[in-house]
């Protein structure tokens, strides 16, 4: 499902040019030919997964308060940006199968994990190919128990002398790494180990030939536009 070359995955959709994490944005990434949406689900009080960042809907929309305190129906009222809505998975899996797209979904609130699997394999005979990721391995090991032939990825945030380990404990089959974690001897360490390495966030065209040349596999970006032609 991951191509052997550099793969640039759009960091919460066209971000850098469109409101983050919403169907707008998908679709932007979409037309500059980009196969790979990173975006985020979150859990609403009343169980519907939706895709925001943040735990508090204040930066992103034109709202206040939490996410996971309020319903679905509250949460569609408010302006994402430029008239959009906080999507539904539901709607996101749908747009992503129509447009070819595919997706990695960061489980943000674990009660989330669940519910969107359970929407994947709802999403048709050929569900759109994605991946799962998480800073917790308890929430890619529990996905792996539920879906066996889901690929996962650890989030690496923090430096860390465990951090193949802890991939391969969460039996994950790639590793999200922040860039500025990311050295040659790190991503090879991890390629031995078997592991894929994905490094966020590279927003400078200088900065993502650095990790394609120390042996990255792909980046994650805001700067869609300037950065899609290094696939």
């Amino acid at each position: 499902m991951i191509s052997d070359s550099f793969t640039i995955i759009a960091h919460r959709g066209a971000s850098g040019t469109e409101p983050e994490n919403t169907l707008r944005a998908f679709r932007h990434a979409a037309k500059l030919g980009c196969k790979w949406i990173e975006c985020d689900v979150r859990m609403t009080k009343d169980s519907v997964p939706v895709i925001i960042h943040d735990a508090m809907v204040n930066r992103t929309t034109d709202g206040r308060g939490s996410v996971s305190r309020s319903t679905y129906y509250v949460l569609r009222r408010l302006d994402a940006g430029k008239g959009e809505k906080i999507p539904s998975l539901k709607e996101v899996l749908v747009s992503a199968t129509r447009n070819q797209i595919r997706l990695v979904l960061e489980i943000k609130d674990p009660r989330a994990l669940k519910p969107t699997l359970h929407l994947v394999r709802a999403n048709g005979r050929s569900p759109v190919p994605l991946i799962i990721s998480s800073f917790f391995t308890a929430t890619l090991l529990r996905a792996k128990k539920l879906l066996p032939s889901l690929m996962t990825a650890l989030i690496i945030e923090r430096p860390s002398t465990h951090w193949i380990r802890a991939a391969k404990r969460a039996r994950a089959d790639m590793v999200h790494i922040f860039a500025r974690l990311a050295t040659k001897e790190k991503i090879a360490r991890a390629h031995d180990a078997g592991l894929k390495v994905w490094a966020w966030t590279m927003n400078t065209k200088n900065e993502a030939l650095k990790l394609k040349k120390i042996g990255a596999d792909g980046i994650f970006t805001d700067e869609l536009r300037q950065l899609i032609s290094l696939t």
